[in-house]
């Protein structure tokens, strides 16, 4: 049994580790810009430091700390090579981390590996104990949160403490958190001592608790899908998952239920779940699983199908095709009834074992998305499948690395394309570009696109017509917006889009247009507010919002209510305070 000076000695040394890592972690990434030319050695060391500090951390409590240690070095070593490895693909280190998929592939590499490290050490059946790994990964998730919390709370009693000394001008602990080593070093010191004091309560803190909660969402997800799927053939497959948005959902909701069944199942049967109604819904769900993930599958498929591969949809693929392996090991194992449960838990040692190692070529040549994605829209244009008008060309020339640059060198030297004249002026816009939305309204006008607009949009209220050549004057990437909002219908049918004219602002010549956008994905309502200048409409941004937010608003009930002319126009009454040459103070709801 350890003593008080054992764990002292423990919290310590944890502490002391903690705070090396808060303060290693600081240098290398907020001093990341006063190296120029040393970026990716900068890369290299933080890549290691993450896995190395992160591991040592996680694992300590189930392993001594020196034999965490001996095993979190191999890791960091690996894991921040490929991280070094997937850096060459761009030109430099902050336009590569500006990419978040290498990131999120790293930090799964990162993150899945520890628990077969412990149980490699703990386990019975070696690396691939199955209760070994469930156990450690639930109580790595249950202990990492944990001290976290209470790292948060010791910030808030820290704050708490540098307000009542201020009281006396006692301002020194506000000086040192302001400096950033200071606040990274102090914050690994209490993440360290809280992992220590959480390793000496290890038989109290069980991730048990947390398991035994989380099976009681699994009736609940059990209805929700269940309801879900008996109402989609109502709602219709192309509508409602025509976007990337749709597909995320569909896979949030997979992961989610494959969580819950995991949970119910525990790491053996004497410790699964025992209530019919639990073990019902979790073969419900193993069942359905299949049908969700198919789903989402047929979700990125179509905008695959539409626009081609980029590098979010590349990673929507492999998530997708991941849920549907997990699917159908549940849905197989409990179809073939027996020992099902069994199955689950041994197919889920391989599930886990496949995606490291997809995460891992991730970071190789082996899946480079960016020049997976780049050649894919290079080729779609030259067949005359993507026509040059939905060529992304700022994600590939400015978002894509090295092989995005190679993509517009290809696409420059296409001469023969019957597009290759607007290409090039389209390419000659992006080189001149400084932004997304500059390059956009750098565009040449669509003109299929102004006519499809110009049928669709309808001027509030209904009745008035829109100004002649409005829609033209309108600058591309207005024109973009309305575009998308409008080909989406209304619970009415009408298009998603209204505008509505009015002299808003004496100031400005002419009257202001006030477009009224359905936003993507069902959030709310977009509105922009445009000035008339010559030739054209400029965009003047947000109008100030009162009492509500648009992304709350619904387009089915505020678009028809401004058609059906439901609106005034007039001094908002809202009372204001006036300062003589001083500002004017409106509230806001």
């Amino acid at each position: 049994m350890a003593t008080d000076r054992d764990l002292a000695r423990n919290r310590l040394a944890l502490g002391g580790f903690g705070a090396v890592a808060g303060l290693c972690l600081w240098l290398l990434f907020d001093r990341f810009d006063d190296f120029p030319g040393l970026e990716r050695i900068l890369l290299l060391g933080g890549g290691i430091a993450i896995p190395l500090f992160g591991g040592v951390l996680a694992m300590t409590g189930p392993l001594a700390f020196g034999r965490a240690l001996r095993a979190a070095l191999p890791l960091a070593v690996v894991a921040g090579g490929l991280l070094l490895l997937a850096s060459f693909r761009f030109a430099s280190v902050r336009d590569y981390l500006g990419a978040w998929h290498p990131v999120a592939a790293y930090l799964g590499v990162v993150c899945l590996i520890p628990p077969f490290l412990v149980a490699r050490e703990t386990g019975p059946g070696g690396w691939n104990d199955y209760a070994a790994l469930f156990r450690e990964a639930w109580s790595m998730v249950v202990r990492g949160a944990t001290a976290l919390l209470f790292v948060g709370v010791f910030w808030l009693v820290y704050a708490l403490s540098d307000t009542l000394l201020g009281l006396v001008d006692v301002d020194v602990l506000g000086d040192l958190a302001g400096e950033g080593w200071f606040a990274a070093t102090l914050s690994g010191a209490v993440l360290g001592m809280a992992l220590a004091v959480l390793n000496e309560l290890a038989a109290y803190l069980s991730p048990s608790l947390v398991l035994r909660l989380l099976r009681l969402l699994l009736p609940v997800v059990a209805a929700v899908v269940t309801l879900f799927l008996v109402l989609v053939p109502v709602r219709g497959l192309e509508d409602a998952f025509g976007g990337l948005s749709a597909a995320a959902v569909l896979l949030a909701m997979a992961i989610g239920a494959i969580t819950l069944v995991a949970a119910a199942l525990d790491d053996s049967d004497d410790m699964a779940a025992e209530s019919p109604l639990m073990l019902g819904a979790a073969q419900l769900v193993s069942l359905l699983l299949p049908v969700l993930a198919g789903l989402a599958a047929y979700a990125v498929w179509l905008r695959v199908e539409q626009y081609g591969w980029t590098p979010d949809r590349l990673v929507a693929a492999v998530a997708a095709a991941a849920v549907m392996g997990y699917a159908l090991l549940y849905a197989g194992s409990v179809a073939l009834r027996g020992r099902w449960m069994a199955r689950i838990r041994r197919g889920n040692v391989a599930m886990a074992v496949g995606i490291v190692a997809v995460a891992a070529l991730w970071l190789t040549p082996v899946i480079n998305a960016e020049r997976l994605s780049a050649k894919n829209q290079v080729a779609r244009f030259a067949a005359g499948e993507t026509p040059v008008a939905a060529l992304d060309l700022w994600s590939i020339g400015r978002d894509w690395g090295k092989p995005g640059k190679t993509a517009l060198a290809e696409l420059r030297a296409m001469t023969d394309h019957p597009e290759h004249a607007v290409l090039m002026e389209r390419l000659d816009a992006l080189a001149r570009a400084e932004s997304r939305y500059a390059f956009a309204n750098a565009l040449p006008a669509d003109p299929e696109r102004a006519a499809r607009l110009s049928e669709r949009l309808r001027a509030a209220p209904d009745g008035r017509a829109l100004p002649d050549g409005f829609v033209a004057r309108l600058a591309p990437a207005t024109q973009a917006w309305a575009d998308e909002s409008c080909a989406r219908a209304l619970a009415d049918g009408s298009p998603g889009c209204t505008v509505l004219f009015a002299d808003l602002v004496p100031a400005w010549a002419g009257e202001e247009a006030l477009l009224f956008l359905d936003n993507p994905g069902r959030m709310g309502l977009r509105v922009r507010l445009l000035q008339a200048a010559p030739g054209g409409y400029r965009d003047a941004g947000d109008p100030l919002l009162y009492g509500a937010r648009l992304a709350d608003m619904d387009p089915d009930v505020l678009i028809p209510a401004l058609r059906a002319g439901a609106f005034s126009i007039g001094t908002p009454d809202i009372p204001a305070l006036r300062i003589e040459n001083g500002p004017t103070l409106v509230p806001r709801p």
